[in-house]
């Protein structure tokens, strides 16, 4: 697209240079300049928005699922242990619902934005992010899990409460390397499956869990038709009994 550009400027010029007999003014100088400067900006753009759609996303700005796959495929293969991390955000349909896509589109940047702004806070740079879908992010590591744990769950720990424009945004995460398998559709298939085991696992305890206000009723209940076992227990101290625990 470029030479076209250019061969049109060379020839206008050559043209009027030949055609023209009586002295050219300035302003012909002066367009040509122009006509010159705008065609070297057009193929610069060209040039730089082919480049930024090939590899990172318009929403997000970390790299695109196709790029980010295929560098770390590259990364896999060079290095004997490496380490992939799977950010989610939880809510996000339920936050393009409420709030409307717009917003939900600058969750996902703010969210990107601050994973690795974290990240780079743990002394760790050159890695590579990418958006795989949805609400989720994963992140590319040198070396074994082992030296990343940490950094997850501190991670979802901080992102506890975490609110982009009054706009609770859920965070939760996984983790897996190379032990598991070297193959990257492998890998990323098991972040996914540790990560459905989390939500599993965190909506069993949440079910499980008993209110406060039905415990009482428990209590009242067993009180009222004596279903309960008291126990007691003596505590010692130099060889004397001092304190008796009880236990119901």
């Amino acid at each position: 697209m470029g030479l076209p550009i250019f061969a049109l400027v060379i020839t206008l010029f050559l043209t009027t240079s030949i055609n023209v007999t009586e002295k050219l003014t300035a302003i012909f100088y002066i367009e040509a300049v122009l006509l010159l400067a705008f065609s070297i900006y057009f193929i610069l753009y060209i040039i730089y928005i082919g480049f930024d759609t090939r590899v990172t996303e318009i929403v997000s700005k970390t790299f695109t699922r196709e790029y980010l796959y295929e560098y770390l495929k590259k990364d896999i293969k060079k290095e004997k242990e490496y380490t992939l991390i799977l950010i989610s955000i939880d809510n996000l349909h339920d936050i393009n619902v409420m709030y409307g896509i717009k917003n939900g589109d600058k969750v996902l940047y703010e969210v990107a934005k601050w994973i690795g702004e974290y990240i780079q806070k743990k002394d760790i740079y050159n890695f590579p992010l990418g958006h795989i879908k949805g609400g989720d992010f994963v992140i590319g590591l040198r070396g074994n899990k082992d030296k990343y744990i940490s950094i997850l769950e501190l991670m979802c720990l901080n992102a506890d409460g975490f609110k982009i424009d009054d706009i609770e945004v859920k965070i939760s995460g996984a983790i897996t390397d190379t032990t598991f398998s070297d193959k990257l559709e492998y890998m990323i298939e098991n972040l996914f499956e540790i990560q459905e085991m989390k939500r599993h696992k965190k909506s069993s305890l949440k079910d499980n869990t008993i209110g406060p206000n039905d415990l009482e009723l428990l209590v009242i209940d067993a009180l009222k038709n004596k279903n309960f076992i008291l126990m007691t227990q003596s505590i010692f101290e130099n060889g004397k009994s001092t304190l008796k625990e009880c236990f119901i």
